[in-house]
């Protein structure tokens, strides 16, 4: 074997390892992503309200309810997650006037709403 025969085999062999390496990452990406599709969300006590929304992932979280009272404050209630024990109520204050809460779904969970661009500070 050349040494140029010998440099062809040692580039194929690293070729081959990183094309490895990308299909077993990708296939652990699906087999993670997978798991993350069935709902990690609890089923919503008869204590919190319907316009609640679950504020969490799959290690815990709460029920969230917020209303826009005027332009500038969210009148806003907090449930516990399995209890639906109201943990905190309160009205906040909305920094950035131009708020707009940012909805998402990866086509296999309820929808839920995440806000952006938000800094509250308690009144």
């Amino acid at each position: 074997m050349t040494d140029s025969q010998f440099e062809m085999g040692k580039f194929a062999l690293i070729i081959l390892v990183l094309l490895l390496g990308i299909v077993v990452g990708w296939i652990s990406n699906e087999r993670l992503s997978s798991k993350g599709t069935t709902s990690s969300i609890p089923e919503k006590p008869s204590t919190v309200p319907e316009s609640a929304i679950w504020a969490g992932g799959s290690d815990g979280g709460m029920w969230v309810s917020c209303n826009k009272s005027n332009l500038d404050k969210l009148e806003c209630q907090i449930f516990a997650d399995v209890t639906g024990v109201l943990v905190e109520e309160s009205t906040f204050a909305i920094q950035d006037k131009d708020f707009k809460p940012v909805f998402y779904s990866n086509g296999l969970l309820e929808f839920k709403a995440r806000y952006k661009s938000l800094d509250f500070d308690k009144n």
